[in-house]
């Protein structure tokens, strides 16, 4: 079985960069995904509350 690592690598404000590191069961790194995400206001004006 595959075993997957996230660890955030910035958050800020409105964005974040997360990095997922994938391995297989003898512990070697199958993929690195790194992935960089926005959050959009929801257009109320209310700051999402």
């Amino acid at each position: 079985m595959l075993s997957a690592v996230c660890v955030p690598l910035h958050v800020g404000r409105t964005t974040s960069v997360w990095q997922t590191t994938i391995r297989n069961p003898d512990g070697g790194t199958v993929a690195i995904v790194t992935q960089t995400q926005i959050a959009l206001p929801d257009g109320t004006g209310d700051g999402g509350e």
